[in-house]
């Protein structure tokens, strides 16, 4: 593992476990590198097993109540996930798959629940993960809601690059490996509509429109763009 691969581990979720918590777990993980286009697992699976981002992204695939998958958000290194099937049994609900080279580390049900039994706390801990999860969507659904779609579009880059809705630890990103289509499908907006507030954003500087990504330029008119009313 290299120095940057443990930094991403030690940051955001596992930074605030006691220190022998964290180091518990940290003896228990797996390393999985997977390619840019691979699953990590997919809707309907039946595994039972907890994920950290170590370099690389993952995008989060959605489909509930009958509908299709549609690209949701995007996760990036220190970034913990699968703790609802962990908790609950249930088979998985969302699709997470590499949107670029990406290692992971997995931790499955069992070191948990062996961890658990000397430190029940670890519960507690998993619970905290999801609550925080549970603030992301509430986060995501409320900038949804946003009725100028300029301010919508600006409020989800944000939050796709980890400016937004993020935990403090988290490293955003500058460039956003997702084509035009991502944020259309993301905004549940028409492809011309989208198109149009991009190139404006471009125009105006806070985007440049790269091949099969965004490169955010200037945050802070972003940022800007939603806090008006």
């Amino acid at each position: 593992m290299t120095n940057d691969h443990l930094a991403a581990l030690l940051a955001g979720w596992l930074s605030e476990l006691p220190a022998t918590l964290a180091g518990k777990l940290i003896l228990r993980g797996k390393e999985v590198d997977l390619a840019a286009g691979q699953t990590v697992y997919k809707v309907g699976d039946e595994t039972r097993s907890m994920w950290c981002i170590l370099s690389g992204a993952v995008r989060m695939n959605i489909a509930t109540n009958e509908n299709e998958h549609r690209f949701g958000h995007l996760i990036t290194p220190g970034f913990w996930f699968g703790e609802y099937e962990l908790l609950t049994g249930h088979p998985r609900l969302i699709e997470m798959q590499c949107a670029l080279p990406t290692r992971l580390m997995r931790f499955s049900y069992n070191d948990f629940e062996e961890i658990g039994q000397g430190d029940p706390s670890l519960w507690r801990w998993v619970a905290v993960l999801s609550a925080q999860h549970t603030l992301l969507a509430l986060s995501a659904a409320d900038d949804l809601l946003l009725k100028d779609p300029a301010r919508r579009c600006a409020a989800l880059l944000l939050r796709l690059a980890g400016h937004r809705a993020a935990h403090p630890a988290t490293v955003p990103l500058d460039v956003l490996p997702l084509s035009q289509n991502d944020i259309t499908e993301a905004l549940n907006m028409s492809r011309s509509s989208t198109g149009a507030i991009l190139r404006q954003m471009e125009r105006e500087g806070s985007v440049k429109l790269e091949y099969g990504s965004i490169r955010l330029v200037d945050v802070a008119r972003l940022k800007a763009a939603v806090a008006r009313f």
